[in-house]
């Protein structure tokens, strides 16, 4: 498999607006991505345009679970005197729909639907 962290990574850091020298302390973020997605995978013998799409969902998972984090992090809220700020509570709603956007556009790729239900007898 050719998918490289550095690629996910310089994705993730267009998408949450880092600069590049705070890009390395994002990193166990983009690996925690890449690790979920490959897990999925049906198939790690990809070709190149498979390759981009799966960087791009991997950097988009990052984006979700790094806008979780600052939303745990931050304050919803901010007020000195007559002036009030106000924080997106959309945001984490926003960057979760563009994830599920970037993992459907690798539904094809992603190995999912091994859910199995089986009756069990009871003799009570």
């Amino acid at each position: 498999m050719n998918i490289k962290l550095s690629n996910i990574l310089s994705r993730f850091s267009v998408l949450a607006d880092i600069d590049e020298s705070d890009r390395e302390k994002w990193q166990p973020i983009c690996l925690k991505s890449l690790r979920q997605i490959k897990a999925m995978l049906k198939s790690t013998d990809l070709n190149s345009e498979d390759t981009v799409r799966v960087e791009d969902a991997c950097a988009m998972l990052a984006f979700y679970n790094y806008v979780m984090l600052m939303g745990i992090r931050e304050d919803k809220s901010f007020s000195a005197g007559d002036v009030s700020i106000t924080k997106n509570d959309n945001a984490c709603k926003y960057a979760y729909d563009m994830w599920i956007e970037a993992k459907a556009s690798i539904s094809d790729l992603l190995d999912e639907g091994r859910f199995s239900f089986r009756s069990v007898r009871y003799d009570g």
